[in-house]
């Protein structure tokens, strides 16, 4: 798949949406938030990441992030880190060792190349959405998405000592004929949810009611998956 596609369209559509308003208009979708933090949590998220990928090993950085301007330089600082980092990652290419806080396997820029586009794709949608006119996601892209949050997130964010591990998720993307499953222990209690992979990608992350897609099941589980 080419994420670096997405991550370089998503990025794009994002900054035109987060400059067809003002910066202090609030964002629904992340609470608190207004226009200028979306804009920066993006930015500070891609040049934090970008920054440490050439470093060629899988050690974690120092963990010193960038700061977002609070001026009128905020989307030119972004439009400009989005711009390097598209070209970094490609020049990387997915096989460079790399550390990811997930602990995910292989540890590459591979993982960063499909985060990174996802995290841009989601934010797009936010911002988006406060402009009133949230365009939808590429298919492909959606179920790309919902996967990460199953084989990446899931593994370690669902099954900590804080949250039951005997769990079964069953999924059906609807619109594309898909289904997925994700089970923890035995999987004796389960769950079953339905909805275009649009629906259930942004339900994952919290920007829908996943509760509006169950089909089946113990709904009560849901609580295992507010936030990836």
């Amino acid at each position: 798949m080419d994420h670096l596609h997405w991550l370089e369209a998503e990025s794009q559509s994002f900054l035109d949406a987060a400059s067809a308003g003002s910066l202090d208009d609030p964002v629904p979708t992340c609470p608190g938030w207004l226009v200028r933090d979306l804009v920066g949590h993006l930015g500070i998220v891609q040049q934090f990441h970008g920054s440490h990928l050439a470093r060629g090993v899988t050690d974690p950085p120092d963990g010193t992030r960038p700061s977002a301007p609070t001026d009128d330089g905020l989307l030119e600082w972004f439009a400009t880190g989005a711009d390097r980092l598209v070209v970094d990652l490609r020049h990387l290419g997915t096989t460079t060792p790399a550390w990811n806080f997930l602990g995910a396997e292989p540890a590459t820029t591979a993982f960063w190349h499909r985060r990174l586009a996802h995290e841009a794709a989601v934010h797009r949608w936010d911002a988006q959405a406060v402009r009133g006119r949230a365009d939808p996601l590429d298919p492909a892209q959606a179920i790309d998405g919902v996967d990460e949050v199953l084989d990446t997130w899931a593994p370690v964010r669902w099954g900590t000592d804080d949250h039951p591990l005997d769990a079964r998720f069953d999924l059906e993307l609807v619109d594309v004929g898909v289904r997925r499953t994700v089970v923890f222990g035995a999987g004796s209690r389960s769950v079953g949810l339905a909805g275009s992979a649009q629906d259930l990608l942004l339900g994952l992350w919290g920007r829908r009611p996943l509760a509006d897609r169950v089909v089946d099941g113990d709904a009560s589980l849901l609580a295992l998956v507010d936030q990836p």
